[in-house]
């Protein structure tokens, strides 16, 4: 039998042969938060959302403490990535709900019942 040869497969520093990825939890942590604050940041430059938007959401910096010790405990399989990456758009996407809900009455009167629930539930659990 012959023994088959791997090649060893570098992109930007990361070995790629063992898992064919290289965005570890924590790189997706950082990268969705830059992606969440940076469309904040345009919609506020662009006058679609007011800057005192920041102030409800700074009240949430526990979050990402919160990620980043799921991140800990989850470890770094393909399985656990794809849980965190879902858990983390739907926590970012919350926040800004209900930041924006906050700051501009006519969006949440414009979102589905569902979401407008579950937004007022967390309101009145998490102030």
């Amino acid at each position: 039998m012959a023994k088959e040869e791997k090649t060893k497969l570098t992109i930007m520093g990361e070995d790629m042969s063992d898992n064919g990825s290289c965005i570890s939890s924590g790189n997706l942590i950082w990268g969705l938060f830059l992606i969440f604050s940076g469309i904040i940041l345009l919609f506020n430059t662009l006058d679609i959302i007011p800057w005192n938007i920041w102030s409800d959401i700074i009240k949430f910096w526990p979050i990402l403490l919160i990620l980043a010790g799921l991140n800990i405990i989850l470890g770094e399989s393909k399985l656990s990535n794809l849980i965190f990456s879902i858990l983390i758009i739907i926590i970012f996407v919350l926040v800004f709900l209900m930041a924006l809900s906050d700051s501009l009455p006519q969006f949440a009167d414009s979102l589905p019942l569902w979401i407008r629930n579950i937004i007022e539930y967390l309101k009145l659990y998490i102030r």
